[in-house]
């Protein structure tokens, strides 16, 4: 009841010229009534008995320094044997992602793991020039989704049918702002075969809610399932946001088309470097 209170007089947030009177309430609503700091305390004595009642030795967790990691981080050191902790940074990393820089200050310097895992020495370097991680405490592991090479590109010359369009997913509200996109050309799709690769790791609901709308536009659109190379193969062009999968995709010789459908913060993957990919924001250059 308190948050709810609190919710009603939260201040408007300010970036540039842009001003959000609900940003601050929807955030007071996420982290005190959906997503509550006593989740990370549960989760922390949960992870205690986890450790007491099983030889574990070592343990890996995704790296995005949320409560829940640093959770996992206090339950090991307060294991009675030692523990390794191995954090594993995912490879869309840029300069937005403030909270994975260290600091030295002991107030706002969390717990560390014992190494960071990087997917490549790209990202290894990121870690430790920007972020200012301990060289020697980042290790270049390699992903598990790289994929092999599988030509030297494809090209759609001539449209003599519609065309396989494979929709690469990341964050949740992506499918709900391509739905935006794609209502206000309800011709978008026309005669192609649109392929949507969900993420099925979180925000299932915004997806459904996506998917439910671009459905509703056009027969051609789908849910599709297997592999990625798979999905690769029987594409003419994939569109992503944030996702690697869309590198990926380059790399297989996909026609690739980044499309900005990031909800308040840009997340594009390459952001800061030269554009390498076919670019749009609006519903005219994406029918284009």
């Amino acid at each position: 009841l308190g948050a709810l209170r609190l919710m009603k007089v939260a201040p408007p947030m300010r970036v540039g010229v842009c001003t959000s009177r609900l940003f601050g309430r929807l955030y007071l609503l996420e982290r005190a009534v959906r997503r509550p700091a006593s989740l990370e305390l549960a989760i922390e004595r949960a992870m205690r008995r986890l450790l007491a009642n099983n030889q574990i030795q070592t343990v890996i967790y995704p790296y995005e320094e949320k409560g829940l990691e640093r959770a996992i981080l206090y339950a090991c050191r307060a294991t009675a044997r030692p523990i390794r902790t191995a954090a594993f940074a995912h490879a869309s990393q840029t300069p937005s992602h403030l909270a994975l820089r260290s600091r030295s200050d002991p107030e706002v310097d969390p717990p560390r793991p014992w190494r960071w895992l990087a997917t490549g020495p790209r990202v290894a370097a990121w870690l430790t020039e920007w972020g200012r991680k301990d060289s020697e405490a980042v290790i270049a592991i390699g992903s598990p989704r790289h994929q092999v090479i599988e030509g030297n590109g494809r090209r759609v010359d001539v449209r003599r049918r519609g065309l396989r369009v494979l929709v690469l997913t990341g964050h949740g509200w992506e499918l709900v702002q391509l739905a935006n996109l794609a209502e206000h050309r309800p011709d978008l799709w026309g005669q192609d075969e649109v392929l949507i690769r969900r993420y099925d790791f979180g925000w299932l609901g915004p997806q459904a809610e996506g998917i439910r709308r671009l459905t509703s536009l056009s027969n051609g659109v789908r849910v599709g399932a297997g592999s990625l190379a798979e999905q690769l193969r029987w594409c003419d062009v994939a569109l992503f946001c944030s996702t690697t999968a869309g590198l990926q995709a380059m790399l297989a010789g996909c026609l690739v088309v980044y499309v900005a459908l990031h909800d308040f913060l840009e997340s594009d993957p390459l952001w800061g470097t030269e554009a390498c990919f076919a670019r749009c924001a609006s519903a005219e250059e994406l029918a284009a």
